[in-house]
C-alpha cells in the first residue's frame, strides 16, 4: 500500500495531475510574502489612512508575485497622483485590478499612463496593462481580452507617457504652502486638483501663496478664507495678472465676490477693453494707476505675529489698547482685524477709556468717566471719584461698575480727577 501511494505521487508530479489535498497532513502557516509585508500596516488602501488590509485583498493583489512590486504599484496609483482621465482619487478596487500580480510596478504604471494619454478609457487601460503583469507589451501588439488569450491587434507606435500636467503646481503646494493660518501644509488631493488643474506650471500655487499670505486686502481685511483664495486662483496661467486684476477691481469699489468671479474667469489673461461699435469714436484709453493701499479706517488692528492691539481713531493716528479689560470696554476682540503688517502712522500712546464706571481690582475707589466729545466709542474728557455708596446707588448701583486691571490708566486723555457731583 505504501509503495502504491508513492507511485501515485510520482505519477501525479510527473504529469502535472493535482491530487486531493485531504490525503496529506496539513502544512504549517504560510509565511507572509514581501508584498504582504509591504502592505499590511504600511500602505493605506483608502483615503482615510486605513492600513489594515483584508487577507483576501492582499491575496488578490499579491497573487503570483515574489516581491513587493504589486504593493509599490498600488501605492503609486492610489496615492501618487496618477490621473485616470477624470481625476486622481481612485477606487481601491480599480487600483488592485491594475496592479495585481505585477512583476514591475513602474512598467505597469507607465503602461496605464501611456494608454489613457492616447485618449482611451481608463477601464480599457486597466484591462490592457493589468493583464500584462508588468511585462512590456510586444511592439505593435496589445493584450486581447475578449477571447482570453494574447492576440495580435494593430496599435499605434508606443508613445512616452505624458508628464503629469499638475506635478509642478502640486510640488509647489504640498508641504510648502499652508492652506490656512495654522501652518497646515498637508493638502487634500481634491483641493490640489481644484486649484491646479488647467493652470500653467506653478502659477496657481504662486497665486494662492500671494493671496493667502501676502497681505492682499479684499477691503474687509487680509485674512482670507482658503476657499475664496482657491476660487480666485484656480486654473490661472499668470499669478501676477490674476492678483493685479483682483486688486484693481476692488480698488474701484466693486465687491470682492464680483472681483473674484471676474478675475478667476480670466485665468491670468489680461482682460481686454470692451469692443467699440462701428462708427462710434474710440475714446482714448486712460492709463490705470497702480492700486494704492488705503489708509486704515477707524477701528482696531493687530499684526498677526504680535499680541498688541491698536486703535486707529483718525487717519494716520492710533493708540495702544492698554489691556484686555479696556478692549472689552470697547466692545471685545471680535472687532479686531488681524493684518500681516500694520500701516504706518503716528502712535499717540495708550488709549483712553470709554465713558462709564470703573474700579481697579486692587482698590475700592470707583471712578466715573464722562463727557460729550463726539465719538463712535463714547469717549469723553471728564473723570471724577464717586464719594460714597449712597452716591453710587443714585448713579444706578454697583452692578454697572467694571473691575479692571490694576495697571489701568483710567485718567488717560482726561482732565484732573475731581469728586463726583450728585446726579
Amino acid at each position: 500500500m505504501k509503495h502504491r501511494k508513492i507511485s501515485l505521487t510520482l505519477f501525479a508530479l510527473t504529469f502535472g495531475i493535482a491530487l486531493p489535498t485531504t490525503s496529506f497532513a496539513q502544512v504549517g502557516p504560510r509565511v507572509p510574502s514581501a508584498c504582504a509585508n509591504a502592505l499590511q500596516g504600511r500602505i493605506a488602501w483608502d483615503y482615510q489612512n486605513n492600513t489594515t488590509w483584508s487577507p483576501a485583498n492582499i491575496e488578490r493583489l499579491c497573487a503570483g508575485s515574489g516581491d513587493d512590486q504589486p504593493a509599490q504599484c498600488f501605492q503609486r496609483v492610489l496615492h501618487g497622483g496618477i490621473d485616470f482621465g477624470g481625476g486622481v482619487r481612485w477606487e481601491w478596487e480599480n487600483a488592485i485590478n491594475l496592479c495585481q500580480g505585477t512583476r514591475n510596478a513602474a512598467i505597469t504604471v507607465a503602461c496605464f499612463q501611456g494608454v489613457v494619454g492616447t485618449g482611451r478609457p481608463w477601464r480599457e487601460a486597466i484591462s490592457t496593462c493589468g493583464a500584462a503583469h508588468g511585462r512590456p507589451l510586444p511592439p505593435g501588439v496589445q493584450q486581447g481580452v475578449s477571447v482570453g488569450v494574447a492576440v495580435a491587434v494593430p496599435v499605434p507606435p508606443p508613445v512616452a507617457p505624458p508628464a503629469d500636467p499638475m506635478m509642478q503646481c502640486r510640488t509647489a503646494l504640498e508641504g510648502r504652502v499652508a492652506w490656512d493660518y495654522q501652518n497646515s501644509t498637508t493638502w487634500s488631493p481634491t483641493n490640489i486638483e481644484r486649484l491646479c488643474r488647467n493652470g500653467t506650471g506653478d502659477q496657481p500655487a504662486q497665486c494662492f501663496q500671494r493671496v493667502m499670505h501676502g497681505g492682499i486686502d479684499f477691503v474687509g481685511g487680509a485674512r482670507w478664507e482658503w476657499q475664496n483664495a482657491i476660487n480666485l486662483c484656480q486654473e490661472t496661467r499668470n499669478a501676477a495678472v490674476t492678483v493685479a486684476c483682483f486688486q484693481g477691481a476692488v480698488s474701484t469699489g466693486r465687491p470682492w465676490r464680483e472681483a473674484i468671479e471676474t478675475c478667476s474667469r480670466a485665468r491670468g489673461t489680461p482682460i481686454a477693453p470692451p469692443a467699440v461699435q462701428p462708427g462710434v469714436p474710440v475714446q482714448q484709453m486712460q492709463p490705470v494707476a497702480q492700486p494704492v493701499v488705503p489708509p486704515p479706517v477707524v477701528g482696531f488692528f493687530r499684526q498677526d505675529d504680535q499680541p498688541s492691539v491698536y486703535f486707529w481713531y483718525a487717519p494716520n493716528l492710533y493708540c495702544h489698547v492698554q489691556n484686555e479689560d479696556q478692549m472689552a470696554a470697547y466692545g471685545g476682540f471680535s472687532q479686531v482685524r488681524v493684518v500681516p503688517r500694520l500701516a504706518t502712522g503716528q502712535q499717540t500712546g495708550d488709549c483712553g477709556w470709554t465713558n462709564g464706571f470703573f474700579r481697579r481690582s486692587n482698590a475700592p475707589e470707583v471712578f466715573r468717566l464722562s463727557g460729550s466729545v463726539p465719538s463712535r466709542f463714547n469717549l469723553g474728557e471728564n473723570i471724577c471719584h464717586v464719594v460714597n455708596e449712597a452716591q453710587m446707588a443714585a448713579f444706578g448701583g454697583f452692578a454697572q461698575v467694571r473691575v479692571v486691571n490694576p495697571t489701568s490708566d483710567l485718567g488717560r486723555g482726561r482732565g484732573a480727577v475731581t469728586e463726583c457731583s450728585n446726579p
